[in-house]
C-alpha cells in the first residue's frame, strides 16, 4: 500500500514537472507547428525504443530530423538514430548518425544536453571509440566544470579506455567534491582506485583500504561482495596472488554466513588463490571449506567444478589416493547431470508402431487415372543399346579409315622402294650378279613393274636385276 502511494506521489510530481515544462515551451512550439509535430514524433520514438520496437521508432526519428530546422531536436533524432543502428550491428551508420548529432548540442538547454552527451558517449563506447567519447564528455565538462556526473562519467572512460592515471586522479577528484557523499558512488570509486593500483603494480594504501571498507559497511552486502570479488579478481589476473589471497580472505570474512552458495565460492576464491601464491594448507582448507558449503545447496554443478579444482590440487601435489576420490566423485555427478539433461524412455511407456490394414482396391478407371498421370509426370528413360550400336557404328568407322590409310602409306612405300632400286647401275653390281643377268629367267606378273619409258623392272627381292638399271 505504501509502495502504491509513493508511486503515484512520484507519478504526480513527474506528470506536473513535465505539465510546467510543456506550458514554457508552448508558444515556441505554437509559432512553428513543424517543430511541434518533430517534438511529438521524438517523444513517440522514444517512447517506440522503450517498449523494443525499433523499425517504427527509426521512422519517427528520421521524420522529426526531416520537419525540424531545430538543431536540438535533429541532434537528438540523430543521437536516438544511432542508437537504433548500433543495436542493430551497423557500426558505420551508427557513427555518422553521432557524428550529425555533435553539431547540434550546443543548440540544446543544459539538462537535455547533458542527457545527449550521456548517451552519446556510452555509444562511442558500444563502437569501441573510447577517445571520441572522453573527448565528448570532456567538452561538456568545459561547459559546466565541477559537474559530478560528468567527472564521474569522464573517470569510467578514463578506466576503460586503460588510461590508468587520468582515471585514478580523475577518481580522487569526484571524491573530494563537495557534492560526493553518496556511500554507494563512494565504494565504487574507491574499488576502481584500488585495481588501478593493483593494475600498475602496486599495493593501495592503508588509507584507501580503510575509507572503501567505511564505504563498503554503509551499502548492500551483495554491493560490497561484488567489489571485493572485483578487486580479487583484478590481482589474481595481474598475477599479483599475494594480494589476491588477501582479498579472498576479505570476501570469506563479510560473506553471508546464511547463503552457503555465496559461501562456497568465497571459499573456493581463497583455494584457487593459495593454490597460486604456493600455500598447500590454505589451499586445502579453502577447498575443504567450499566442498561443505556447496553440499548444503542443492546446485551439483557448483559441487563438481570444487571436486574438479580439488582433484587437480591434490593430484598436482601428488597425492593420487584423494585425486582419484575427488574425481570419481566428480564423474558420478556428471553421469546424473547427463541422464537428467538426456533422460531414457521409461519402460512402463507404451510402444508406440504401425498398424497393418488392408486398403481396398481401386477403381479400374480411377486406376487408370492414375497411370496416365504417372506416364505424363514420369520423364522419358531411354535404355543404353542405342548409345552402345552407335559406339560400335563409330569403331566399325573408325578401322576402315585406319586401314585404308595403311593401304595408301604401304602402297606408296612400295613404288618409292621400286624407283630407288632402279636408280642403281649394272655395272656396279658384282660379277656373279651380271653372270645371272644375262640368263632369262620367268618372272610373274606380281614380281615386275613397267617403268614409264615402256620397260619392265623385275622387282623381286632374290633377282639382282631389280637392284641395277639396264643401259
Amino acid at each position: 500500500m505504501m509502495r502504491a502511494v509513493q508511486f503515484q506521489s512520484n507519478f504526480k510530481s513527474v506528470w506536473a514537472l513535465f505539465a510546467f515544462g510543456f506550458g514554457l515551451f508552448l508558444p515556441v512550439l505554437a509559432s512553428d507547428p513543424q517543430m511541434m509535430e518533430a517534438a511529438l514524433m521524438l517523444h513517440r520514438a522514444d517512447s517506440l525504443l522503450e517498449i523494443d520496437r525499433p523499425v517504427a521508432a527509426l521512422s519517427m526519428y528520421r521524420g522529426a530530423a526531416e520537419r525540424s530546422f531545430d538543431p536540438c531536436q535533429r541532434s537528438r533524432a540523430h543521437v536516438g538514430i544511432a542508437r537504433i543502428y548500433a543495436a542493430s550491428q551497423n557500426p558505420d551508420l551508427a557513427a555518422a548518425s553521432l557524428q550529425n548529432a555533435h553539431t547540434g548540442f550546443l543548440a540544446c538547454d543544459s539538462d537535455v544536453r547533458k542527457e545527449q552527451v550521456m548517451r552519446a558517449a556510452d555509444l562511442w563506447l558500444e563502437l569501441y571509440q573510447e577517445s571520441r567519447a572522453i573527448e565528448l564528455v570532456q567538452y561538456e565538462l568545459n561547459l559546466e566544470p565541477g559537474h559530478l556526473t560528468l567527472m564521474a562519467k569522464l573517470a569510467d572512460l578514463y578506466f576503460t579506455a586503460g588510461q590508468w592515471e587520468q582515471a585514478e586522479s580523475q577518481y580522487l577528484l569526484c571524491l573530494n567534491h563537495i557534492q560526493a557523499a553518496d556511500p554507494s558512488l563512494q565504494a565504487a570509486w574507491l574499488s576502481a582506485i584500488i585495481q588501478i593500483e593493483g593494475i600498475e603494480g602496486r599495493t593501495a594504501a592503508d588509507s584507501v583500504i580503510a575509507a572503501f571498507n567505511k564505504a563498503a559497511g554503509t551499502i548492500p552486502l551483495t554491493e560490497a561482495q561484488s567489489h571485493r570479488e572485483q578487486i580479487q579478481l583484478t590481482f589474481a589476473l595481474e598475477g599479483q596472488h599475494a594480494q589476491a589471497l588477501t582479498w579472498a580472505h576479505e570476501c570469506v570474512a563479510y560473506a553471508n554466513q546464511t547463503d552457503p552458495e555465496a559461501l562456497a565460492i568465497a571459499h573456493l576464491r581463497v583455494g584457487n588463490s593459495a593454490v597460486q601464491s604456493h600455500r598447500p594448507l590454505e589451499a586445502l582448507i579453502g577447498f575443504h571449506e567450499a566442498l561443505k558449503a556447496a553440499r548444503l545447496t542443492n546446485d551439483r554443478e557448483l559441487v563438481a567444478e570444487i571436486l574438479r579444482q580439488k582433484g587437480l590440487f591434490e593430484y598436482e601435489r601428488g597425492n593420487s589416493a584423494d585425486a582419484l576420490e575427488a574425481f570419481l566423485e566428480l564423474d558420478r555427478i556428471n553421469a546424473e547431470l547427463l541422464a537428467l539433461a538426456y533422460p531414457t524412455p521409461s519402460k512402463n511407456r507404451e510402444t508406440r508402431q504401425f498398424n497393418e490394414q488392408v486398403m481396398p482396391a481401386l477403381d479400374p478407371f480411377d486406376q487408370a487415372v492414375l497411370d496416365i498421370q504417372a506416364q505424363r509426370n514420369s520423364p522419358y528413360r531411354s535404355s543404353g543399346w542405342p548409345w552402345i550400336a552407335g559406339l560400335l557404328g563409330i569403331g566399325v568407322l573408325a578401322y576402315a579409315r585406319t586401314q585404308k590409310q595403311l593401304k595408301s602409306a604401304l602402297h606408296k612405300e612400295r613404288r618409292r622402294i621400286i624407283r630407288l632400286r632402279s636408280l642403281v647401275p649394272t655395272d656396279r653390281l658384282p660379277s656373279t650378279i651380271k653372270a645371272t643377268d644375262s640368263e632369262p629367267q620367268e618372272s610373274s606378273f606380281g614380281d615386275s613393274s613397267l617403268m614409264p619409258n615402256g620397260e619392265w623392272v623385275v622387282t623381286r627381292d632374290s633377282d639382282p636385276r631389280s637392284q641395277s638399271i639396264h643401259a
